[in-house]
């Protein structure tokens, strides 16, 4: 399960893994802690004995909070329309400005919204020339389209003239 989620990108398959390690870990844990318990009786720890599998449940809880916390601050950021972390946007500029060299078009603002699996991606652009072929804007945003694509499954990519913007 854990390599098959690698290539698709789900909530759903991400919890379930967390389900799985919660299960795993806690079963294992639990079990040490039956055991050491056993071998605590007879030494000076012998106090703690009756309390160490309640000792090593609350261990196992503590490190495994910090996955739920991501995924209801990732979930919070998709339910609230919030652009993806600094780290990808960067990405997504890096990305678009190496297609966007190929053509007269100077990015002046990148607006990206996550909603659940799907980027929505619009570059509001200048141009360096006066006349604007829709050809050529087509053909930039259908490559800039692809190579997005490759880094992230579900985008919708837009370009869109800001002509404001020179004034």
């Amino acid at each position: 399960m854990y390599l098959l989620s690698q290539k698709v990108t789900s909530p759903t398959v991400d919890v379930e893994i967390y389900g799985w390690k919660i299960d795993v870990f806690s079963s294992i844990g639990v079990s040490l802690a039956f055991f050491l318990s056993s071998f605590l009786v007879h030494t000076p720890l012998s106090c703690i004995s009756p309390y160490f599998d309640q000792i090593v449940a609350i261990i196992l809880a503590l490190g495994m909070m910090k996955e739920p916390i991501q995924m209801i601050g990732e979930s919070f950021r998709s339910l609230m329309l919030l652009s993806p972390n600094e780290k990808e946007v960067a990405n997504i500029k890096n990305i678009s400005s190496s297609v966007l060299d190929n053509y007269p078009y100077d990015p002046v603002f990148y607006d990206i919204t996550t909603t659940g699996r799907k980027m929505w991606i619009s570059i509001y652009f200048t141009t360096r020339i006066d006349m604007m072929s829709y050809t050529e804007l087509e053909v930039a945003n259908r490559e800039l389209k692809i190579a997005l694509q490759k880094e992230y499954e579900d985008c919708f990519v837009e370009l869109v003239p800001n002509v404001l913007a020179n004034k």
